[in-house]
């Protein structure tokens, strides 16, 4: 036997069931539509990882260059402090710009989400591995950079609604 409780659930259940006839689905499938909000998450979640990644691969090409330069001149490390600074902003600037431009909505959002996201891998990274937490002067570089992928993002959204008209 069946309780009312049961019969209570099941029908809620299946009041709130959407139906969708067989060419929306079959549009679905073909990847011709999108059903729910799922799908702008996804799209921005890969949007911050895309940005994310280009930050990453910005700043090993940046580090491999500077330990390049420092291993083949007489370059010291404390004459290249603009250089380094100059690498992470670029990283960071550029990975808001690609985020931008992949979710091509939400500037705003999509490069401060990058540059935290990136910002807090790097915290992460250095206080498990080097055993410190980010310094004053290092969190006021971290703003900077975060504030540049948020304008990164910004511009990289108006780029492409303006290649749209």
């Amino acid at each position: 036997m069946e309780s009312p409780l049961f019969h209570y659930y099941m029908h809620t259940r299946t009041r709130n069931i959407n139906v969708y006839s067989k060419e929306t689905v079959h549009m679905f499938v073909q990847g011709q539509t999108t059903l729910g909000r799922g799908s702008k998450l996804i799209t921005s979640l890969k949007s911050i990882g895309r940005g994310s990644l280009i930050i990453i691969l910005w700043i090993i090409g940046a580090s491999l260059f500077i330990a390049t330069l420092l291993r083949f001149t007489s370059v010291t490390e404390q004459s290249l402090d603009w250089l380094y600074v100059t690498a992470g902003c670029l990283a960071f600037f550029f990975g808001g710009w690609s985020a931008g431009t992949a979710n091509k909505e939400k500037g705003l959002m999509i490069g401060l989400t990058t540059g935290v996201a990136v910002s807090m891998i790097i915290a992460i990274i250095q206080w498990t591995g080097y055993n410190t937490g980010l310094s004053l002067h290092q969190g006021l570089y971290h703003l900077l950079y975060i504030a540049l992928a948020l304008i990164g993002g910004i511009l990289g959204v108006n780029r492409v609604t303006v290649n749209k008209r």
